[in-house]
């Protein structure tokens, strides 16, 4: 599980730096700048301390990283659930092509009906 990206998300939320998160969390900067790119993982204490400084704490951050996964899981499936259904409105393009092909021919038949009647007209 890559936290590194949640933690610099809610980081930015809150409007800290890395300094400032940092210094409140009693870490060096590069630690925070490694984690958030997940280069290195914090044991739960440290895990813990900067939740703290982030406003959360570690169910509450693990609950929303979960909805989150759930969430693009939801998308994912409806995406899916999209692409087969396009294979159904390929069908129905089908058979609206299909209908529209018919309807020109009949078009096209009653403009030779009303042309051969105006040719009959015009002759008498």
């Amino acid at each position: 599980m890559q936290i590194g990206q949640k933690i610099k998300e809610l980081r930015v939320i809150k409007g800290l730096t890395q300094e400032e998160l940092a210094d409140r969390a009693e870490l060096s900067k590069g630690f925070i700048s490694q984690l958030e790119r997940d280069l290195t993982s914090p044991s739960i204490a440290t895990l813990v301390d900067i939740l703290q400084c982030l406003g959360t704490n570690l169910n509450d951050f693990f609950n929303f990283y979960l909805s989150f996964i759930n969430t693009k899981e939801t998308v994912n499936n409806s995406y899916k659930d999209l692409l087969l259904s396009n294979n159904n409105n390929k069908n129905l393009q089908l058979i609206l092509s299909s209908i529209a092909i018919v309807l020109l021919a009949i078009a096209v038949i009653i403009t030779k009906i009303i042309l051969n009647k105006k040719k009959d007209i015009n002759s008498k």
